[in-house]
């Protein structure tokens, strides 16, 4: 079980960001990787894949989804 979190990241204009806290530590899975600012977002999973839905501006606020990448304990 590897915890997972996405986020408006203030750091990078307000993009979409999504870390991964493996081997104590906090992971980017994607760092600002929105076309534009987004507004509402939802973390889900389908098989421990997470999968990111957010709005994004750039796209008049349009439902987008990504598939991110699983991460895989060693």
């Amino acid at each position: 079980n590897i915890p997972y979190v996405a986020y408006k990241d203030i750091k990078h204009k307000d993009k979409l960001s999504v870390m991964a806290y493996v081997k104590g530590k906090w992971r980017y899975l994607g760092k600002g990787i929105s076309k534009s600012y987004i507004n509402y977002l939802d973390l889900g999973f389908y098989k421990d894949t997470p999968l990111v839905a957010f709005s994004d501006y750039t796209q008049k606020d349009k439902l987008t989804v990504l598939k991110m990448k699983k991460i895989k304990l060693k």
